[in-house]
């Protein structure tokens, strides 16, 4: 992989600007390469099915000594609610610890040989959720002999600037009775789209990481000069356009609950400018004047940045509506009226 280094927070990180071989970014996509190698392999050993149903759902699976049992299903009224009962081979019904509050949407379902010949088969289960600015998937394996299921819930936030996986296990995971069952769903969470730093740090040329990129190196600075890394191609087009700008060569496009992008034409090359703390504040109007960008947002105030030095300057105001913008020597004019005093040496 191609990049130059940059430390953000103690880590180290692959900047897809300048062209550097960087060992670090090998070493991070063999890993990624080997963990995404052992969760399709771990996959592969389930005999999955899609989830086709609502009502209820019986799953046959063969239990410690050979005969055939199953795992009941049964979604609540509003089909978010799950219900799992172990029925065993003499019909008798069983209650399953750790799916207490199961709900979500079933999705896929299987069984597998976990426990080696003659100790019977475990039952997975993936159940998911969401709303506007999150998505859950949640793994779930169950040991009919002990009649108790491990579980992972992986969240993945849809903020641009956080695709980080943030995972939580059930409180048996920790149990020496569980090993094979946790060991079993970290070997397979890649498979079901878990995200950590070296899969993102794989992702440094891909346009759409690059928002969490800017956030990663950018998001402390208040006053300061600012890491801009150039990628090929334009930028993505993932959310509504709240404002453009032309400036020469550079088209600037604010999106909502995004970031401002820069692209340049002529080189075809794209770049996160900025992007506020919280995907909420998005931006709401794109100036310039000389050097220096004047970007709006819903709630962060306003920041200014100037594209010769990407030197960054964050104003906290409850001004929203930015009609006027203007530099004058080393002073930003506001709708005609808001002074900014402008760093004195915005490259330094």
């Amino acid at each position: 992989m191609s990049g130059s280094v940059a430390r953000a927070g103690g880590a180290l990180l692959c900047v897809a600007a300048l062209v550097l071989t960087v060992s670090g970014c090998r070493s991070a996509t063999d890993s990624v390469a080997e963990a995404d190698a052992v969760a399709a392999k771990a996959r592969g050993r389930i005999r999955l099915t899609r989830a086709a149903t609502t009502g209820l759902l019986r799953i046959p699976f063969r239990d410690a000594v050979g005969r055939t049992a199953e795992l009941d299903l049964a979604h609540g009224p509003d089909d978010c609610a799950i219900t799992v009962t172990l029925r065993t081979a003499d019909g008798a019904g069983h209650p399953v610890a750790g799916t207490e509050d199961m709900v979500g949407h079933l999705l896929e379902y299987g069984t597998l040989d976990l426990y080696g010949p003659g100790q019977g088969e475990a039952v997975f289960l993936v159940t998911g959720d969401g709303g506007s600015g999150f998505s859950t998937t949640v793994l779930h394996l169950v040991n009919p002999s002990r009649r108790e299921a491990v579980w992972l819930v992986m969240t993945q936030a849809h903020a641009t600037t956080h695709p980080l996986t943030e995972e939580q296990w059930s409180d048996n995971a920790a149990s020496p009775d569980m090993t094979a069952e946790r060991a079993f769903l970290e070997a397979l969470k890649s498979a079901y789209g878990y995200m950590d730093e070296a899969r993102a740090l794989r992702l440094a040329d891909d346009p759409t990481f690059a928002p969490y990129f800017w956030w990663y190196d950018n998001d402390s600075v208040v006053d300061g000069t600012t890491v801009i890394r150039r990628l090929k191609g334009p930028p993505p087009q993932d959310a509504t356009v709240v404002a453009r700008l032309g400036d020469g060569q550079v088209r600037y496009t604010a999106l909502f609950k995004g970031a401002v992008w820069g692209y340049d034409a002529k080189a075809d090359e794209c770049f996160v400018v900025f992007h506020p703390h919280d995907c909420y504040s998005w931006p709401t109007a794109v100036l310039k004047s000389g050097d220096w960008l004047c970007i709006a947002t819903h709630g962060e105030g306003f920041a200014l940045m100037n594209t010769r030095t990407w030197r960054l300057k964050r104003v906290p105001s409850d001004l929203e509506e930015i009609r006027a913008f203007e530099v004058r020597g080393s002073t930003a004019l506001i709708n005609g009226m808001r002074e900014i005093e402008l760093p004195s040496e915005p490259g330094a």
